[in-house]
């Protein structure tokens, strides 16, 4: 195909997108409202899966040059500090499975240098895409601020919230969890340094992991009802305390005002119809409890491209469709077990009864009596199709 594949969204997903057919021969435009990678943290941690494709799509020595921090020790605690489950990733699955993170401008930032070096990607920051152009039932462009654009192939990865072609795709199906999430960073605290933890207790979940540059993630499961006080910055330092015992006698750096979005989960009805398809959170958005959001974009890239391509990108739009809609059932196939196990955890998460909570952590203590269980439910969550 002469024409490039058209990309609405320049964050994770849509890069992503852009080097997986790069890497095949294919050239896209991707288009993005903002004039800069964002600078909203979202997703930091990276799943042995996709350190997998980063090498396939030789981007594996621009990750090196930022100096990600890698762990393979995960805890889940009480709000007292007591340990209830500890995972070693490497110990009970091998050297290969362990948490890569770093700080999302910065994924978004090394996505862009990549896509651009292969000489098959342009990037047109600041071009705000309006709607897409649909003739005879076939999706054949987007009409931005500046312009309509035409392509055979247009590819929508502009996040969850986005509007754009939902007249065409059709309903999404949503699920409200009912609550919150205030993500921000934090200096490191050392006594939880050597790993991911999840803190588990009667104010719902706190989410803490290990960034490069002695930094750290907290996350913070909160109500609706209280989104106005974590704007207050003393407010949320006594809530973390609150929520990790052990933290009250200790220092909190916090380095930036964080960031606060509601939880659902989102699955559009359709990926895909003639002449378009959806990537990443706007085709499904889940619950981040997980940390599975971002890599299921990159997932996503990788099949996309690899199903359109096959032998090269098709010349007749029938067959174009054919395998879009081939993508799409193989798609929904490997991700069918992700999208189940990540509402499970949003919902065990959402727990605030006193009984149900000393019974969760009943069973998760069981559970860290067995090395083959921990193996097999280590190996679920940190396998992303």
């Amino acid at each position: 195909m002469d024409d490039p594949v058209l990309i609405a969204g320049g964050g994770v997903a849509g890069l992503a997108v852009a080097i997986a057919f790069a890497v095949r021969g294919q050239r896209s435009v991707v288009l993005d409202v903002r004039h800069g990678p964002s600078r909203v943290d979202r997703g930091d941690v990276l799943q042995p899966a996709v350190l997998d494709l980063f090498d396939r799509w030789q981007v594996t020595d621009r990750l090196a040059e930022m100096r990600p921090c890698q762990f393979g020790n995960f805890h889940i605690v009480a709000s007292d500090g007591a340990r209830l489950l500890s995972l070693d990733s490497a110990e009970l699955l091998g050297s290969r499975y362990v948490f890569t993170t770093i700080r999302h401008p910065h994924i978004v930032a090394l996505l862009e240098s990549a896509a651009l070096s292969t000489g098959l990607v342009e990037v047109r920051r600041g071009a705000r895409c309006i709607s897409l152009i649909e003739q005879r039932r076939r999706v054949v462009g987007m009409k931005t601020a500046e312009g309509v654009l035409t392509s055979p192939l247009t590819v929508v990865a502009t996040g969850a919230g986005s509007q754009l072609g939902q007249e065409i795709f059709g309903a999404r199906r949503i699920y409200s969890y009912g609550t919150a999430f205030y993500n921000t960073c934090f200096s490191s605290i050392e006594q939880y340094a050597d790993g991911g933890y999840y803190v588990l207790g009667q104010q719902g979940v706190m989410v803490m992991a290990p960034l490069p540059g002695n930094q750290m993630r907290i996350g913070l499961q909160i109500e609706v009802n209280d989104i106005h006080c974590f704007r207050d910055h003393t407010l949320m330092l006594a809530e973390v305390r609150r929520r990790l015992v052990p933290l009250r006698r200790t220092p909190l750096t916090q380095l930036d005002r964080g960031r606060i979005y509601r939880l659902q989960r989102v699955v559009q009805k359709r990926w895909h119809v003639p002449g378009a398809v959806l990537v990443g959170d706007v085709a499904h958005a889940v619950h981040p409890v997980g940390g599975q959001g971002m890599n299921l974009a990159f997932g996503d890239a990788e099949g996309l491209a690899g199903s359109v391509m096959g032998n090269g990108m098709p010349l007749d739009m029938a067959e174009l469709d054919l395998r879009l809609d081939k993508y799409e059932r193989l798609r929904r196939g490997q991700m069918r077990g992700v999208l189940r196990r990540t509402h499970v955890l949003g919902l065990t998460a959402n727990l605030h009864q006193r009984h149900i909570i000393a019974l969760r952590a009943a069973g998760f203590r069981c559970l860290d009596q067995s090395s083959p269980l921990k193996a097999r439910v280590l190996r679920k969550i940190m396998t992303v199709s």
